[in-house]
């Protein structure tokens, strides 16, 4: 979830997004250090640490048969003044579904012309100026990207 929508960030804010806030049923510790391990920039990690929130929604769900205790359900929506205007919810089936409540799918209930952002993946190796030369062309025309150093 959290990197799809801190790489579509720069998009939902032309589109009129203010925030993005990632909550989960955990405490803000946890939540913080998440962000940090994601790395992502554009994101605000809220705990929602007795899941009220998340049960006030009806989405609390019990995984304790699998040993993880109550957690949130997956879902992704839109709040405009308070007011929830679209809301995906993950269909309830087996396993972990992460069909619908994605960066993509939010991108084009907003608006069907927008254009997602471009995608980059890169190798790098320190101390290569081709790769620092490469990193700078791409921040000067605001292409994020993911770098993997070799």
């Amino acid at each position: 979830h959290a990197p799809g929508y801190d790489l579509y960030a720069p998009t939902f804010k032309k589109n009129g997004v203010d925030d993005i806030i990632c909550m989960s049923v955990n405490d803000t510790f946890v939540m913080n250090q998440w962000g940090k391990d994601l790395g992502t920039k554009n994101i605000t990690y809220l705990g929602d640490g007795n899941g009220e929130f998340s049960e006030g929604l009806g989405l609390l769900t019990d995984f304790s048969a699998i040993g993880f205790g109550k957690r949130s359900w997956r879902y992704s929506m839109l709040v405009k003044n308070g007011v929830i205007e679209k809301q995906f919810i993950e269909p309830v089936k087996a396993g972990d579904p992460f069909e619908v409540s994605d960066a993509e799918t939010m991108l084009k209930a907003m608006d069907d012309k927008a254009k997602a952002p471009m995608s980059v993946f890169m190798f790098s190796k320190k101390g290569c100026t081709h790769c620092k030369r490469a990193k700078l062309a791409l921040d000067a025309r605001g292409i994020a990207y993911e770098e993997a150093v070799v």
